[in-house]
């Protein structure tokens, strides 16, 4: 079964002109463990999308399906939610508390849950995530990438199958960034569902499957190397711009080297290399 499903799904805002649709009978199903990316221009509907994932926003038509959950269900809200978080571009937006330690704790606490539950899954989550040494740190003391780790630790401390993230690194400084792309990886591998919605194409690379927007619609879906494999203009007509990497290949490609499939890193190539004849 899959873990998120879109049925001819249209959302518009409530401030939009009639004819002006966010997304535009998009249909589609994400399954359990995948890493899914989304990319688009500007206003293409990708934080439209993220957001009717978790019931910040609910079709205007059709139906999301989460868990087997119907997200049109107001009773649903809140098991809906404890499945799948959201990370945000913005770090600043979504912290709340003075301490590392109190802001992984606050959601939980929300919830009413016990203390010595609460301060185990603390616990666990500063262990997993490197944070020991910055648990009484009040968080506007911690760098950009810190502060995001924060908010995904503060998400995981919820126990979700599935977290959202919206452009989570474009606001970092490169170090900032590997260290996040660190840990969104890590979960992954340990078979955390994630929707990746980014601009840096370096990024996508990294997914199972690739979905394009344009203009509320899904142009395509598949994996990256394939979408990269489209003609310069409908690159350009859908805003991919080939990182290092692809374009690497492709001259290793014209030059009669046979790249396999599965090459997402420069590692990886390097190896392959390395042992090519």
């Amino acid at each position: 079964m899959s873990f998120i499903r879109f049925d001819h799904v249209t959302y518009q805002y409530p401030e939009a002109e009639d004819t002006v649709f966010a997304l535009r009978d998009v249909s589609f199903r994400i399954q359990t463990g995948q890493f899914v990316a989304i990319v688009g221009a500007n206003s293409s509907g990708k934080t439209t999308l993220g957001r009717l994932c978790n019931m910040l926003l609910t079709p205007s038509e059709g139906r999301v399906i989460v868990a087997g959950m119907d997200t049109a269900e107001p009773d649903h809200l809140y098991p809906i939610r404890s499945k799948v978080g959201m990370i945000f571009q913005n770090p600043d937006n979504q912290i709340v508390s003075t301490t590392v330690e109190e802001e992984i704790a606050f959601g939980l606490e929300n919830l009413q849950i016990p203390s010595p539950e609460i301060q185990r899954r603390v616990n666990t989550i500063i262990q997993e995530m490197d944070l020991e040494l910055l648990r009484d740190r009040p968080p506007h003391l911690l760098s950009g990438g810190q502060k995001q780790l924060l908010c995904i630790a503060s998400v995981l401390a919820m126990e979700p199958s599935c977290i959202v993230f919206d452009e989570p690194t474009s606001l970092l400084d490169p170090v900032s960034r590997k260290l996040v792309l660190k840990q969104i990886h890590k979960l992954h591998k340990q078979g955390m569902t994630v929707l990746y919605i980014t601009h840096i194409m370096e990024e996508i690379l990294m997914a199972d499957v690739l979905m394009i927007l344009k203009k509320g619609h899904i142009v395509f879906e598949g994996s990256p190397t394939e979408a990269f494999s489209f003609d310069d203009a409908t690159l350009y007509d859908y805003h991919l711009y080939p990182p290092q990497l692809i374009q690497v290949m492709n001259v290793l490609h014209e030059s009669g080297v046979t790249i396999p499939k599965g090459i997402v890193n420069p590692k990886q190539l390097t190896d392959y290399l390395c042992q090519y004849k």
